[in-house]
């Protein structure tokens, strides 16, 4: 987790210390007092530009630009010193939360890699994915294919959780509560299904039935019963997974 944690403290710390060096040998050799609103507003700034360089995520980067004006405010309308510790509880919450994601395998890695060719074959469309650890997969896509639109049901509730409050405000990201069975598989373009076999045989009867030779479908580690898969990708592990991708024929 320290290693989490360092990382945003030593982001607002460079904020701080890019404005400072630029401001005070200014306001020093004119003998006048730094005006705090602005260089709150300034180490925001740079703070911002810092997170989006890193590539931080939305929530990620509107904490750490508004952490510094807060503590100003805070600190302006004289309320409780310890009420000045709530920004910063709240950055490093939002940071805890990132650690506990499940770490990507080398296969989750050469997947996403995968599927964003996959996808990325068509210039825009609707993209469904359940099961496990679906999250952990499609978030990222979800940056690098922002025409797409994705609909996830994460079968993984805390991972599911983890996943909103980091990607809260993605404009190409739903969320489902729900299952296959009760959803419009036509109306997707790609279907991404992680789910166990006795699932995936409901799963491969309504896909059977609904979708029509353009969809695509994709299965991780297991064979759609009943249907010839048009390729297999093998992933990198030391256990036998797979990406089974398929064209429905009726």
């Amino acid at each position: 987790m320290l290693p989490q944690l360092a990382r945003p403290i030593a982001l607002q710390g460079a904020s701080v210390i890019i404005t400072l060096s630029l401001a005070w040998p200014y306001y020093g050799l004119h003998g006048r007092p730094l005006p705090w609103l602005a260089t709150s507003l300034v180490i925001g700034g740079i703070a911002l530009l810092l997170a989006m360089s890193m590539r931080y995520t939305w929530p990620a980067r509107l904490l750490h630009a508004a952490l510094m004006p807060t503590i100003w405010l805070l600190q302006e309308l004289a309320l409780e010193w310890a009420l000045l510790l709530i920004p910063i509880i709240s950055l490093l919450v939002y940071r805890f939360a990132l650690s506990r994601q499940k770490p990507l395998t080398p296969a989750d890695q050469q997947a996403i890699k995968t599927l964003h060719e996959l996808i990325g074959e068509r210039p825009w469309g609707e993209v469904l994915a359940v099961g496990d650890d679906v999250s952990s997969l499609f978030t990222p896509l979800t940056q690098h294919l922002p025409e797409h639109q994705f609909t996830l049901i994460e079968q993984d509730r805390q991972q599911a959780l983890i996943q909103r409050l980091l990607n809260f405000g993605c404009a190409n990201l739903t969320w489902l509560n729900s299952t296959c069975d009760d959803l419009e598989l036509a109306h997707y373009d790609v279907l991404y299904v992680a789910l166990d076999p006795s699932a995936l045989v409901r799963f491969a009867d309504k896909a059977r039935q609904t979708l029509s030779p353009e969809k695509l479908l994709i299965s991780r580690n297991h064979a759609l019963p009943g249907l010839v898969p048009l390729r297999i990708i093998e992933l990198a592990s030391d256990e036998e997974q797979a990406l089974y991708c398929y064209r429905v024929r009726r």
